[in-house]
C-alpha cells in the first residue's frame, strides 16, 4: 500500500480514537516497508501519527530513526528536529545516536527559538530527552521570551503547558542548577498563574461517574468528584487518595510482541509522578475492567479490595 494511503488510514483511526492493536501493528508493518522511500517531510508525519496513535514499535522506531539520522544534515529543519524529539519522549523510546545528533544540530539555534517554537517543545521532551545543556539553553530562551507571561495575555493551552513544565521542574527534577534568570521566570510564572489563571476542570468520564455513584451510594464513602490542585485536575478524591481511571486509549501504548502486556504511556507516568510528589496516594483502576462488571455487587467488591488493600 502506498505510504500516503497508509498515513491517511492511520490518521483516520487516530482522529476517530479507534483502538485495535492488531490493526495498528499491521499498519506499523506496512509503514516499515515504505519509510525508506519517504520524503523527510513524510517521515516526520509518520513520526507524528504513530506517536498520536501510541504505537510503540521499537523496530519501526529504530528503522525510522536511522532514516532520519541519514537526512539530518540534508533537508531537516528546526521544526522537524523538535517533532522527532517530541515523538521519542511521547513513545518513551530512545535512539541515542539520533537524539545526540539532533541535540548537536539544535544547539546553535536554542538562543534563536521563536515563541511558537518554544511552545512546540512539550514538557516531557524537556524533562526526559533533552540533555542538561539543552535543557538549560531551552529554558533560558523561554525565560528571555517570558513564555506564559503575562498570564492574562497567554492562550490557555500554552499557559497550562508552561505551568506543567514549571511543576515538573520544581517537583520532579533536581540535577541541573538553573540560571537565575530562569528561576526568576519560573517563580513569576507560578505566582501569576496561581493568582490569575482560572482553570476549567475536565469533567468526569462515564466510567468515573459510575464509580462515583457506587462509592457514594453503595459504600457510603465521602468523595470529592473533581479537585483542582494547581495545574492538575484530580478526579475521585477520597481524603488524600486519588482514584485514577486508566483509559485504554489515552493511557496505554500499543506494543507489538508484548503478549498482551500493556505499558503505560510516558505522559501518564509523568502526571502520576506529579500527583505522588504533591503528597497524594494514587490508586489506579482500569476502565475496561470496570466496564466488564455487570452488577453493583461486583463493582462494590472491586472498589473495597482496591481501597482497603491498595494496588497489587
Amino acid at each position: 500500500m502506498p505510504l500516503d494511503r497508509i498515513l491517511r488510514v492511520l490518521k483516520a483511526f487516530v482522529l476517530a480514537r479507534f483502538r485495535s492493536a492488531d490493526l495498528l501493528n499491521r499498519i506499523g508493518s506496512e509503514l516499515a516497508r515504505e519509510v525508506k522511500s519517504a520524503s523527510s517531510t513524510r517521515l516526520c508525519q509518520v513520526f507524528h501519527w504513530i506517536a498520536r496513535a501510541g504505537l510503540r514499535d521499537q523496530s519501526l522506531m529504530c528503522l525510522m530513526g536511522n532514516e532520519a539520522l541519514f537526512r539530518l544534515s540534508d533537508d531537516f529543519v528546526l521544526d522537524m528536529y523538535v517533532e522527532v524529539m517530541n515523538v521519542h519522549a511521547r513513545l518513551d523510546v530512545r535512539n541515542p545516536r539520533l537524539v545526540g545528533a539532533i541535540l548537536r544540530e539544535m544547539a546553535p539555534f536554542f538562543r534563536e527559538l521563536s515563541k511558537d517554537q518554544c511552545t512546540a517543545v512539550i514538557p516531557l521532551t524537556v524533562m526526559s530527552v533533552f540533555s542538561d545543556e539543552a535543557r538549560v539553553a531551552y529554558l533560558s530562551r523561554c525565560a528571555e521570551l517570558n513564555m506564559g507571561l503575562p498570564v492574562r495575555m497567554t492562550k490557555p493551552d500554552v499557559l497550562r503547558q508552561f505551568r506543567l513544565l514549571e511543576d515538573c521542574l520544581r517537583l520532579d527534577y533536581h540535577p541541573t542548577v538553573l540560571p537565575a534568570q530562569v528561576q526568576l521566570w519560573l517563580q513569576n510564572l507560578k505566582a501569576e498563574s496561581e493568582a490569575h489563571d482560572a482553570i476549567v476542570p475536565t469533567p468526569l468520564s462515564d466510567v468515573e461517574q459510575d464509580i462515583l455513584r457506587v462509592l457514594e451510594q453503595e459504600l457510603d464513602v465521602a468523595v470529592t468528584p473533581i479537585l483542582q490542585d494547581s495545574v492538575l485536575t484530580l478526579h475521585l478524591v477520597l481524603g488524600k487518595t486519588v482514584l485514577q481511571v486508566m483509559d485504554a486509549y489515552d493511557d496505554y501504548y500499543v506494543t507489538p510482541a508484548m503478549g498482551g502486556q500493556r505499558l503505560v504511556r510516558a505522559e501518564t507516568k509523568l502526571l502520576q509522578r506529579l500527583i505522588w510528589r504533591r503528597g497524594w496516594r494514587l490508586l489506579t483502576l482500569d476502565a475496561e475492567e470496570w466496564k466488564k462488571l455487570t452488577d453493583d455487587i461486583y463493582k462494590k467488591d472491586l472498589l473495597e479490595e482496591l481501597l482497603i488493600h491498595g494496588q497489587h
